[in-house]
């Protein structure tokens, strides 16, 4: 009789030892499984999300630059001024392309056409901007008119930039928030 609870002892602490090996086990998977969604997936996209961030940002300074000086040699007719369009210009373009790399690369989660709808816009102000570098910056209706446009295009440009950042600021949060 003593040997059978002996032996029904054992069978428990058996049957005890595998159920925790199984508990520590699976533990010890959920565990990989979360790491590895978070290393794989989740921090990769709140890093993309950043350098979109952080190109967008450029892509605003660049441009606010390029209005700068141009505004200032339209006004004085200094070239000057135009130091700071040459190099705003640079800044955003080379801002565009990384944003271009980046949607082209990830699919940048459905922020493609947020991004190209602030591109759009802006060449069509960089047209403009062109135009402007190199006109006689003489006073008159014809200057009044021309600064008009280009005033009107850099608003439809930066209401697609305000959208558009805030989209990417919106889903880096939400990125960050489902780590």
């Amino acid at each position: 009789m003593a040997e059978r609870a002996t032996r029904g002892l054992v069978e428990e602490l058996l049957r005890s030892y595998r159920f925790t090996l199984f508990t520590l086990a699976a533990t010890l998977v959920l565990s990989l499984l979360s790491s590895g969604y978070l290393l794989l997936i989740a921090q990769p996209r709140v890093e993309d999300y950043v350098k979109m961030g952080l190109q967008a940002r450029m892509l605003q300074v660049g441009m606010l630059e390029q209005e700068t000086g141009l505004r200032g040699y339209l006004a004085t007719g200094d070239e000057e001024f135009l130091e700071p369009y040459t190099s705003g210009r640079a800044r955003s373009d080379g801002a565009e392309a990384a944003l271009l790399e980046i949607i082209n690369d990830e699919g940048a989660d459905g922020l493609a056409t947020a991004i190209l709808s602030v591109l759009v816009p802006r060449a069509e102000w960089v047209e403009w901007a062109q135009k402007a570098a190199v006109r006689d910056p003489s006073p008159g209706q014809e200057l009044t008119e021309f600064l008009r446009k280009g005033r009107d295009l850099f608003k439809v440009y930066q209401v697609a930039d305000d959208a558009s950042t805030t989209l990417i600021v919106t889903r880096r949060q939400q990125a960050v928030d489902d780590q």
